[in-house]
């Protein structure tokens, strides 16, 4: 069964902040292709350079905001997510879109979390909510 990205926009919500890492450098070193990275805190600047120059390696960019219970469901997620696609080769990537509106903006994000798929500089699709981790999984996957 092929899982599809969708194209329209969830309800506005909140999300609650929790702890990413943020990985600079060396520190990538030990991520190779094969492997979905840990979650990275980045800048709106970070953000555009990163699709920019991504290559074949999906982006998933991981948009959240303060006060979100469904953002802290998807984080206390994200340990079976990463084990579960331990071979697929993927970067995750999160801004805060209250602290960014304009990355809001930019993007159509009407709720949280949303998450976007970028390969090769292009967009290819959205996730406007998480609708579970075999759900999220597979749209990933699938993309990689």
């Amino acid at each position: 069964m092929t899982r599809s990205l969708e194209s329209h926009a969830g309800s506005k919500r909140s999300c609650a902040r929790w702890p990413s890492e943020r990985l600079v450098g060396d520190d990538f070193a030990h991520y190779t292709e094969g492997m979905v990275a840990p979650l990275i805190d980045v800048t709106p600047s970070e953000l555009e350079q990163r699709i920019a120059q991504q290559g074949s390696r999906l982006l998933v960019v991981y948009l959240w905001g303060p006060d979100c219970p469904n953002c802290v469901i998807f984080k206390r997620s994200l340990p079976k997510l990463l084990e579960r696609l331990s071979d697929v080769d993927a970067d995750l990537v999160a801004l805060d879109v209250y602290a960014h509106p304009e990355v809001a903006n930019r993007y159509g994000v009407m709720g949280i979390p949303h998450f976007i798929l970028f390969k090769d500089g292009r967009k290819l699709g959205k996730m406007s909510e998480f609708r579970g981790e075999g759900y999220w999984a597979s749209v990933v996957r699938e993309h990689a």
